[in-house]
């Protein structure tokens, strides 16, 4: 259940999770190294997003909110380098990113409900923990991307 001020970010996942599969012009090898090089920028900025989601739930929850925003334009911003990167190789690398690049959303997705939860009732301790959790699954994809 989505708590809170960080409800209304949550629709924007789907057309996000559309966005990446929604074909573009085959484009050449070169195009692939910036592509690929936007995509780990953004998904960096993605982690850091993360990491400033666990230290303000201990201390500022209301923060949550604008991070819960920041974390859908940090996904958006690395879902259009990541169509890039999947039109610029071959089908066997562009379904290994494709298949990453979703994990990599559902898991900021579980942790931007986490934030809800923990924004709308800061002492809920079982809130913290799954925000812990979700923040350590995104760790997780982002270093497998």
């Amino acid at each position: 259940m989505e708590h809170g001020l960080v409800a209304s970010i949550l629709p924007e996942w789907n057309d996000v999770y559309q966005f990446i599969l929604e074909p573009l012009p085959k484009m050449t090898s070169s195009d692939f190294q910036a592509y690929q090089a936007a995509s780990i920028q953004a998904a960096n900025s993605i982690l850091r997003t993360a990491q400033d989601m666990l230290t303000k739930a201990h201390s500022n929850e209301e923060e949550l909110v604008a991070l819960a925003e920041k974390m859908s334009n940090d996904y958006q911003a690395f879902s259009s380098s990541v169509r890039g990167a999947i039109a610029s190789t071959v089908p066997k690398v562009a379904a290994s990113i494709e298949t990453s690049a979703q994990a990599l959303g559902h898991a900021c997705l579980s942790l931007v409900k986490a934030a809800g939860i923990v924004q709308s009732s800061p002492n809920d301790n079982l809130g913290k923990k799954d925000l812990v959790d979700n923040s350590r699954i995104v760790s997780d994809k982002v270093s497998a991307f």
